[in-house]
């Protein structure tokens, strides 16, 4: 009823543990972590990251010891459902925090980090920096890997929808400035962070390392600030509607922290006229179905 072709790439259903598309990103932190010897890792961030579950997923795979930081604010951080429960499932070790998620709680990492040092350990942090860069790598390949296939069908996009405000669209992005820059990329973040000034920097470090002769500014990048809502893992209206729309239509599932929010984005576009009709869109669906059922309560509240 959109008047599209809507394609959706299916990283819910890719990788451990419910998985996820930075499965992908992780291949590259794994690999420097596994390959230098370390026992652990420490990273953190919201309690129900998609991110987190993957990284302990791993941690169980290989051996390692999962220590997180999680940020104790939202009435959802303690419940032990969804990603929360997965991580103590698979034997992660959770410190709790107060701290707000950037430079704060990075340096709660640092504290934890040092603390494991100092006991004989051997932990990798999950510096910004460093596991920013490996994941572009990463996303990078997951582009180059998906136009292979989309390519083959005779099914290239004229635009792609994805969520983040990091490396999941700074590796995209530099993957069309090589290959294709017909297409176009559309960004929704789920938090209020300054997506363009991160994707863009991102894009410009991981080309400077790769050798590639690419350079754009935030000005280039397109990523949408007006459907997070009040904050990060609160649910809009507009993002439990399409979590409606695509599971009573398609039977996809998305959740309200962050494909609810690109899905919402997405079909405000389509209904306002804003894709010409008959365009071929890619939605890239990048995971997160225990935060589906996490937040069932409220999505049931306010189906209508």
């Amino acid at each position: 009823d959109l008047g599209l072709e809507v394609l959706v790439k299916r990283e819910d259903i890719n990788g451990p543990a419910y998985g996820g598309h930075y499965t992908k990103a992780l291949e590259y932190v794994f690999g420097d972590i596994v390959g230098k010897g370390f026992d652990g890792i420490v990273h953190g961030g919201p309690s129900h990251s998609n991110q987190n579950r993957l990284v302990v997923a791993a941690c169980a795979k290989y051996g390692l010891q999962a220590n997180l930081v999680l940020r104790k604010k939202l009435p959802v951080d303690q419940v032990r459902v969804g990603n929360l429960f997965l991580d103590q499932l698979m034997g992660a070790d959770i410190r709790w925090v107060t701290a707000e998620m950037g430079p704060e709680l990075d340096a709660e990492k640092e504290k934890r980090y040092q603390e494991l040092v100092a006991e004989g350990k051997k932990p990798y942090l999950f510096n910004r920096e460093r596991v920013s860069l490996l994941s572009c790598f990463g996303m990078l390949d997951f582009f180059l890997d998906l136009y292979e296939q989309l390519d083959e069908a005779g099914k290239i996009p004229s635009v792609m929808y994805i969520t983040g405000c990091g490396p999941t669209q700074s590796g995209i992005v530099l993957g069309t400035k090589l290959i294709d820059p017909s297409i176009s990329i559309v960004g929704v973040r789920p938090l209020h962070w300054d997506a363009q000034e991160i994707v863009s920097r991102e894009v410009n470090i991981t080309a400077e390392h790769l050798g590639e002769n690419v350079r754009i500014s935030p000005q280039d990048i397109v990523n949408h600030p007006e459907y997070v809502g009040e904050d990060y893992g609160i649910p809009t209206q507009a993002g439990i509607n399409a979590i409606k729309y695509f599971a009573q239509k398609e039977a996809l599932i998305f959740d309200p922290v962050y494909t609810g929010k690109m899905a919402a984005c997405f079909l405000d576009h389509a209904r306002s006229g804003k894709i010409d009709q008959g365009t071929r869109v890619l939605l890239v669906h990048s995971g997160g179905t225990p935060l589906t059922l996490l937040y069932s309560s409220i999505i049931g509240e306010r189906l209508g």
